[in-house]
């Protein structure tokens, strides 16, 4: 008996067994619109730079450049394996000898397994899905951190035949692009670390995002309301405040006298990328990230503040849109192999 293996995110080897059984006219429409797709990314290509623009960066030289095309080819050539693979979908008999159609009776045996792989496969693509959408929606929100799905396999049936389950999910902690803003309550993180806030209720939270305020006491708080728990107060009659890379606050008296009002800590986790995230832009720590260690801006490691500016999302436009038409096709074709063995999924 033949048998296929699944890849953790294109199980539509599953479906991929040759067979010469002619194709129908909905797999020739259904090809037809991954070719179209196809079309679409090739001329992506041309559009790198003003998608970058977009995102407030343009290419650094002919490397970003060409790295980008690079990346679009892979991709292309994943679609290209997609368009193939649905001339090869069409299962043999023997490959899923249990089959049988639909209402008569239930398959068995490795038909059964296959079944259950494809539906798993298509419930990670839709979770993949969700994820990119996530990513896509905060792009404008500072300080985010891009969302990625970490996916395991999993045995089905006795064969081996290996299916994907979605494990977690998980966050780039790569910096974003620092932009200038100029506004003296706005501080970007450059390198590693968090600031701590504090929820009325007294937990904390921490977040790359430096949009801070002041309010009628003069404590620094964010957009929110939420205080930053390192002590310090912006005393009232000042011409401003200034802070230094390495966390000390001044305020600004007449003439070009400083008076240092506190120090603004940063805090680090051994696990970054394992940290939880709970709404408004905030994490908690976690048994993976570990505990939060308070430190100096730019000891040990640590980022450094820059006043005047805010720390833009790190998620790539370009990227979650690929992605997402990727994920598209990748539905599509599991969908079909499903409708092929008398399951119809919307």
């Amino acid at each position: 008996m033949m048998k296929c293996t699944a890849p953790t995110f294109a199980l539509l080897a599953l479906a991929a067994c040759q067979s010469t059984a002619p194709t129908s006219p909905a797999d020739d429409f259904w090809r037809a619109e991954l070719e179209a797709s196809q079309a679409n990314l090739a001329r992506s290509v041309k559009a790198l730079h003003s998608l970058l623009a977009v995102q407030g960066r343009q290419p650094s030289g002919t490397s970003e450049l060409n790295a980008g095309v690079v990346t679009l080819s892979d991709r292309l050539g994943q679609l290209g394996a997609l368009i193939a693979s649905s001339e090869a979908s069409q299962a043999t008999d023997a490959a899923f000898s249990g089959a049988t159609t639909a209402g008569t009776a239930s398959p068995g045996g490795e038909a059964a397994a296959g079944i259950e792989a494809l539906k798993a496969a298509l419930l990670v693509s839709e979770n993949r899905r969700s994820v990119h959408l996530e990513n896509i929606a905060n792009a404008g929100v500072s300080g985010y951190k891009r969302g990625r799905l970490r996916v395991a396999t999993t045995l089905v049936g006795t064969d081996g035949m290996q299916a994907p389950q979605t494990r977690s999910k998980s966050f780039e902690m790569l910096q974003g692009v620092l932009e200038l803003t100029g506004n003296q309550l706005d501080f970007a993180i450059e390198g590693d670390g968090f600031f701590e806030i504090m929820l009325p209720d007294g937990q904390l939270r921490y977040r790359r995002d430096g949009t801070f305020r002041q309010d009628f006491n003069g404590r620094i708080v964010t957009a929110e309301g939420f205080l930053l728990t390192d002590p310090l107060a912006i005393p009232p009659d000042i011409n401003g405040i200034s802070v230094s890379n390495d966390g000390q606050v001044f305020a600004q008296g007449d003439g070009s006298q400083l008076a240092q009002i506190g120090t603004i800590r940063l805090h680090t986790f051994t696990n970054p990328g394992g940290l939880k995230p709970v709404g408004g832009n905030g994490f908690l720590p976690t048994a993976s990230s570990g505990k939060a260690q308070s430190r100096q801006p730019g000891v040990q490691g640590t980022g450094m503040i820059k006043q005047g500016y805010i720390e833009r999302s790190n998620v790539d436009l370009m990227d979650e849109v690929i992605e997402l038409q990727l994920i598209e096709r990748e539905a599509a074709a599991i969908r079909l192999a499903l409708a092929r063995r008398g399951i119809y999924v919307p």
